[in-house]
């Protein structure tokens, strides 16, 4: 009778090999790194040396990136590879699944918002829609997080504000048609709109029709004002600090003591505009038509005045940087500050 040899406490060949290689990838990284190094190492002729040292250098730099990357693959490859394949996978799908729902939550606060905005100034009612629009900046504003791409991962966290686009275009629809005889926009028949104490920091407000409001002690600090009407707004003591204007229209209206440092106004239509004892510093008013406008007591330091219409200003009592400022716009203004004098008159169009 022939016996059977029992084999059951021995390992497979495959196993055997694994016992004998823990780490295949060091390991024959090991081997191949040790003939490098002697190539590297062995004597050469002498215009060789230098050569074999720069390379020897390199290699020495990249050899620990080297190592990590086999101990990587080592991992990967080895008995517990798929383990901690799956555990990062299970946490990359982790983190976008919060984020998703971080995006869905704000997007959804934000909605909320605007619903409530446009429930306020839909009522049929002054008061409302004065109350909604003094908020419209926070409303407009509100940021929420993009929803995430499962592949384009470096993008997670992304804002944006979804309120900006449906809010600008309600804007431009709805103030255009205020009307102070119906006192739809605000309680005073006296202005078209009233926007005192307003929050609009951020807010784009371009292309809209502000004429005629009352933006007395509002705050519009960096506010996108392209293109807005503004002609006989009172926006006394209003906050305007980085506010985009441009070349809008101001005529006649009353800025007096409004916070105009580095706004931008080149080219603004500024003729008759009340800005007594506003602050202009480092503001650009360079080609800005300031012909009859009251400037008296105003902060014009470091304001680019260069080819700004003066004629018939008052400047009296305005801090300027001194004569040199004033030269390089033109014109001859009513009053001046003591010690400086008119300039040429502009150039006829």
């Amino acid at each position: 009778m022939v016996s059977i040899p029992d084999n059951r406490g021995s390992p497979s060949p495959i196993d055997a090999a694994r016992e004998r290689h823990q780490h295949p990838c060091q390991h024959a990284y090991a081997r191949l790194r040790t003939r490098i190094l002697m190539s590297l190492t062995q004597p050469s002729r002498r215009w060789r040396r230098g050569i074999q040292s720069i390379i020897r250098t390199v290699f020495l730099i990249l050899d620990v990136p080297t190592r990590w990357l086999m101990d990587i693959g080592d991992t990967v490859i080895g008995n517990r590879g798929h383990v901690a394949i799956g555990s990062a996978l299970a946490a990359y799908f982790v983190v976008f699944g919060i984020i998703d729902a971080k995006s869905t939550q704000e997007e959804t606060r934000a909605a909320v918002a605007r619903s409530h905005f446009i429930m306020l100034v839909s009522a049929a009612n002054a008061a409302s829609f004065i109350a909604a629009v003094k908020d419209f900046g926070p409303t407009q504003t509100m940021p929420a997080t993009e929803h995430p791409s499962r592949f384009r991962f470096w993008e997670w966290g992304s804002l944006y504000q979804p309120n900006k686009g449906p809010m600008h275009e309600w804007a431009e629809w709805r103030l255009h048609l205020c009307d102070a005889t119906r006192k739809d926009c605000s309680t005073d028949g006296k202005v078209r709109i009233d926007l005192s104490f307003a929050h609009m920091n951020n807010a784009d407000l371009s292309n809209t029709d502000l004429s005629g409001s009352d933006l007395r002690y509002a705050s519009l600090c960096g506010a996108d004002l392209t293109n807005v009407n503004l002609g006989g707004a009172d926006l006394s003591s209003a906050e305007l600090t980085g506010a985009i204007l441009g070349p809008d229209n101001l005529n006649s209206a009353i800025l007096d003591k409004a916070g105009l440092t580095r706004a931008d106004l080149g080219g603004a239509d500024l003729r008759h505009a009340s800005l007594r004892g506003a602050h202009l510093d480092s503001a650009d008013l360079s080609g800005a038509d300031l012909r009859y406008a009251s400037l008296r007591g105003a902060d014009l330091s470091g304001a680019d005045l260069r080819y700004a219409s003066l004629s018939g200003a008052d400047l009296s009592g305005a801090h300027l940087d001194g004569q040199t400022q004033l030269d390089e716009a033109c014109g001859a203004p009513a009053r001046l500050p003591e010690g400086l004098h008119p300039q040429e008159p502009c150039p006829s169009p």
